[in-house]
């Protein structure tokens, strides 16, 4: 755990736009066969998060295993990530942070998304999709 916990300091205090290389420079591996499958394996890893979303569960941490070993093994993803996260600062920098009512925004799209969820729940249940007695007492 304290190798862990150096490295992710490490990734922190990093200079923005530069992070991510610096991880691909200090965990880049020469062979060729544990490369391929430290990818397959971080691919793996951000596809089953994806597939599995909608389940209860630590699923960002698995899309950040899986980036993170990615980027330590390709340089090309890991430079498309350093410019990923200059682009999101300074969007966030310009648009998002001078935004007066971000808080009502994210108040808004979280009701939204909440009646978006009831519904097509509702109608699942009516077309059948969903059992009439699954649930106790709600017959």
């Amino acid at each position: 755990m304290g190798r862990i916990r150096r490295q992710l300091e490490q990734i922190r205090d990093a200079e923005p736009g530069t992070r991510f290389n610096e991880v691909y420079e200090r965990s880049h591996v020469r062979s060729f066969a544990v490369r391929v499958t430290l990818l397959a394996v971080g691919s793996l890893l951000i596809l089953a998060s994806a597939v599995t979303f909608w389940l209860p569960g630590p699923n960002w941490v698995l899309v950040f295993f899986g980036l993170a070993i990615v980027c330590g093994q390709s340089q090309w993803v890991a430079r498309k990530l350093d410019a990923g996260e200059l682009a999101l600062k300074r969007w966030h920098d310009e648009r998002w942070a001078p935004y007066r009512h971000k808080r009502a925004l994210l108040a808004v799209g979280a009701l939204v998304a909440i009646a978006l969820a009831a519904l097509l729940g509702w109608y699942a249940w009516r077309r059948g999709w969903i059992p009439h007695g699954w649930i106790p007492g709600l017959d």
